[in-house]
């Protein structure tokens, strides 16, 4: 009863919230969010999932969760995404128990191309 609990909590906040439409996002960004559980203990045993425009979700690599209090602050690594619009949504799982999807966070990848070739180049004078 515990863990359905904990897990039910886990993604009120996301699900109370919606969130801005089309936010940018760069290859190197980070998606944040606010986790409800009973201690930071609790929070760092979910398994966090990451569900891109409706396809099967994964589990986040690489996530932190830091607080003292409910809601704790969690962050990740965005997964590789390509250019263009996507909906994120999260889940928290624990052992078979999945939260519901979480409001989904539209986003708009944005991969910025590096100039190569960069030199100075001399102009002939005018005649």
């Amino acid at each position: 009863m515990t863990k359905l609990l904990l897990l039910t909590l886990g993604l009120l906040v996301a699900l109370a919230a919606p969130l801005a439409a089309q936010t940018p996002a760069l290859p190197t960004s980070v998606l944040g969010w606010d986790q409800g559980g009973a201690t930071l203990a609790d929070v760092n045993t979910l398994v966090t999932r990451i569900y891109v425009d409706n396809a099967q979700g994964v589990a986040v690599t690489g996530r932190t969760c830091a607080g003292t209090v409910s809601p704790f602050q969690c962050r990740a690594p965005l997964p590789a995404l390509t250019p263009g619009l996507h909906a994120i949504r999260l889940t928290s799982a624990v052992d078979a128990f999945e939260s519901p999807l979480s409001v989904a966070l539209d986003i708009t990848m944005i991969v910025l191309v590096t100039p190569t070739n960069l030199q100075i180049l001399t102009v002939p004078p005018v005649k």
